[in-house]
């Protein structure tokens, strides 16, 4: 394990070590001070401390963006240990969309269409975001576009259902039960953005990892309390019990997550491998540059009115010099004729050799090609003329 590895590992200890807290301050709270009809606490100190640890674990996770690495560290996606997270989540958004969707009949008698249009959303989204979850045990790739884009529904599931919860009337819009869940779900949406970034080959570490310790944080603290409130005082805090089933998986799978991140060998290896695709990136830019410059003052000498005659030689140089803001020296004397050329018209082609002129720049040299006359050579940058076709 490397030593930025060591501290990405150094913040999810800590982050569980406040987690435990927090989440024992609240489970005490709801099950002694909680007010289950209405929502709120009627003894504020169980809950005031517990929140204060979250929000201090907030800060010290969020100080990793600026002491975390700026390497290209990544989670892995074909360790088995993904496999079962990966399940977990899939078969809670399963549940939770279809809850979802069949609580849209219920809402439809409202006086506004609004939550059920956004319920709707939100359940279909969670269905097409099953098959990311399905993808992401299929494909052991890292970068692979096609979960990246299934991936981007993930993300807007989770913040369309947060505005599910922000629309319903089964609690006040402020209880902080409410206001916990949609925090969980709205960081989570962030942490999977930054997935799909990674399979995308965009990825931005610190983000990640900053993102995904808050949600790692949230979704358990959100989640926990909850289920044990229902399992020993058989009520539901939540708008459903699916709801923090979902969060649960998702506290599973992120934690997992940055786990396996946290767990990655020595590093040096993928410095290397960066720098060389950075470096292949680059040279494939400029191979496209020099193809396209060549591909223009090929287009440029076919449009010169394909012959031109012999005295306005001079200004057809002058003018393909101005195309290409190239010295008129720099261009190629070498002309060529076609078979039927009539010595009375005096017609002749120019086709510059501005490849080779593009190519002794990017070399940062200038290379006298006047002298290029060479058939086999100008074949094989302008095709097959002809030997008798090049004077």
């Amino acid at each position: 394990m490397n030593r930025n590895s060591k501290r990405l590992g150094a913040y999810i200890v800590i982050a569980l070590v406040i987690l435990a807290a927090a989440v024992g301050l609240k489970c005490a709270a709801c099950l002694r001070d909680l007010d289950y009809k209405y929502g709120y606490f009627d003894s504020k100190g169980l809950i005031s401390a517990a929140n204060i640890l979250i929000a201090s674990g907030f800060g010290v996770m969020l100080s990793y963006a600026v002491v975390g690495c700026r390497c290209s560290l990544k989670p892995s996606f074909s360790s088995p240990a993904t496999y079962i997270p990966t399940g977990i989540v899939g078969a809670a958004e399963l549940f939770l969309s279809v809850r979802t969707l069949t609580s849209v009949r219920d809402l439809t008698g409202s006086g506004s269409p609004l939550p059920a249009v956004i319920a709707t959303l939100a359940g279909l989204l969670g269905l097409l975001s099953i098959a990311h979850f399905f993808l992401n045990a299929a494909l052991t790739e890292s970068k692979t576009e096609l979960r990246a884009y299934f991936a981007l529904a993930t993300v807007l599931f989770f913040a369309v259902y947060s505005a599910v919860l922000y629309f319903s009337t089964d609690e006040a819009i402020n209880t902080p039960i409410k206001v916990t869940s949609q925090m969980a779900f709205l960081f989570s949406s962030l942490f999977f953005l930054y997935e799909a970034r990674i399979s995308l080959g965009r990825e931005l570490w610190r983000g990640y990892a900053v993102f995904g310790l808050f949600a790692m944080l949230l979704c358990a603290y959100a989640s926990i309390p909850n289920l044990l409130v229902y399992f020993i005082r058989g009520e539901v805090l939540s708008l459903n019990i699916e709801e923090s089933v979902l969060l649960l998986s998702l506290f599973i799978f992120i934690a997992s997550r940055l786990i396996l991140t946290a767990s990655l060998p020595e590093d040096k290896e993928n410095r290397t491998l960066t720098a060389l695709r950075e470096r292949a990136e680059l040279s494939e830019r400029s191979a496209r540059e020099i193809e396209r410059q060549y591909d223009e003052a090929y287009a440029v000498q076919m449009t010169i009115d394909d012959m031109i005659p012999a005295e306005d030689m001079p200004k057809a140089h002058e003018e393909l010099a101005d195309e290409f803001e190239l010295p008129l020296e720099d261009l190629p004397e070498t002309v060529f004729v076609t078979e039927d050329f009539d010595e009375d018209d005096g017609q002749i082609e120019l086709i510059p050799d501005v490849f080779d002129v593009a190519m002794a720049e990017l070399h940062g040299e200038r290379e006298d090609i006047s002298e290029n006359t060479d058939v086999a050579e100008q074949t094989e940058l302008f095709g097959d003329w002809g030997e008798d076709e090049v004077i």
